[in-house]
C-alpha cells in the first residue's frame, strides 16, 4: 500500500505537512526505533577565550564585487567583520592587525582555510624562495 493511496481518497491534493498530520495523528509518522541504530551524542569540544576562526567571501553588489572578512571567536562569539574592495595579502593582514587592535582579550589561535590571501601556496611552501620570504599573513601570526 502506498503512503498516499489512503489519503487522496479523502483529501483531494494532500500536502506534506497534512500528510504528515494525518499519519502522527495515527502514531505511524516515525519508524521506529532500533537499539543501537542512533549514534552517541557527543558533546562539543571546549575551547579557550581567543581560538579565532576567520573567512572570507564573496559578496555580488551592483557596484561590482565585494570581500566579506569574518573572524569569529568559537568561545565568546564575539564576530568582527569588514568589507574590502580587494581579498590580497596587504588586506589580510590588515585585518589581523584591526582584529588584535579591537578585541580586549589575546588570540592565541587562528583558524584560517588555505587561502592565497592567507599562507602561500602548497607548491610553494617548501621551495627555494620560501626560505628568503615569509608570507605577510605568516609574520604577523
Amino acid at each position: 500500500m502506498a503512503p498516499l493511496s489512503v489519503p487522496q481518497d479523502t483529501l483531494p491534493h494532500p500536502t506534506r505537512s497534512s500528510l504528515h498530520r494525518c499519519l502522527q495523528q495515527h502514531g505511524i509518522s516515525r519508524l521506529p526505533e532500533v537499539e543501537g541504530d542512533k549514534p552517541r551524542c557527543r558533546t562539543f569540544k571546549t575551547y579557550p577565550l581567543g581560538f579565532f576562526h576567520i573567512d572570507t567571501a564573496e559578496m555580488l553588489i551592483e557596484e561590482g564585487q565585494l570581500h566579506l572578512f569574518v573572524a569569529i571567536d568559537r568561545t565568546s562569539k564575539f564576530s568582527y567583520a569588514e568589507l574590502h574592495d580587494r581579498a590580497n595579502r596587504t588586506t589580510t593582514t590588515n585585518f589581523l592587525k584591526a582584529l588584535i587592535a579591537t578585541v580586549s582579550h589575546a588570540i592565541h589561535t587562528v583558524l584560517i582555510d588555505n587561502g592565497i590571501q592567507f599562507c602561500d601556496l602548497p607548491r610553494h611552501r617548501s621551495g627555494p624562495t620560501a626560505r628568503w620570504r615569509t608570507h605577510m599573513f605568516d609574520l604577523l601570526c
